[in-house]
């Protein structure tokens, strides 16, 4: 049975949609839940934060759109694979990004 827990914090699928958006994830020793990685983005990241709230976005937007591609699955009978889902929340945080005044700087630590 479908639950919250699985969907964000067991679900292969949602794993690998957070490996494809945040590359940094795959050198954890263990898959991460989402409370994991807000801690690991605060405690790695704390000395940048330019490079912190874009990683914080990425989670917050992954979030967002796996709900999304339940509920597209669930009611609407449409699969994306984590390759597609993980492309639109990186050009949702790129638009969002765009808005941002360090932007220069900050895309090309990526």
């Amino acid at each position: 049975m479908e639950s919250i827990n699985h969907l964000f914090f067991e679900c292969q699928y949602s794993f690998d949609v957070i490996n494809h958006t945040i590359p940094d994830t795959k050198r954890l020793l263990l898959r991460p839940t989402i409370l994991h990685l807000f801690e690991w983005i605060e405690e790695v990241y704390s000395n940048n934060a330019l490079l912190k709230n874009l990683y914080l976005l990425f989670v917050s937007c992954s979030l967002y759109f796996i709900w999304k591609e339940r509920n597209s699955r669930r009611f609407g009978y449409v699969f994306n694979n984590s390759s597609t889902t993980s492309t639109l929340i990186k050009s949702a945080v790129f638009v969002k990004v765009g808005k941002w005044k360090a932007v220069s700087s900050l895309l090309c630590s990526l």
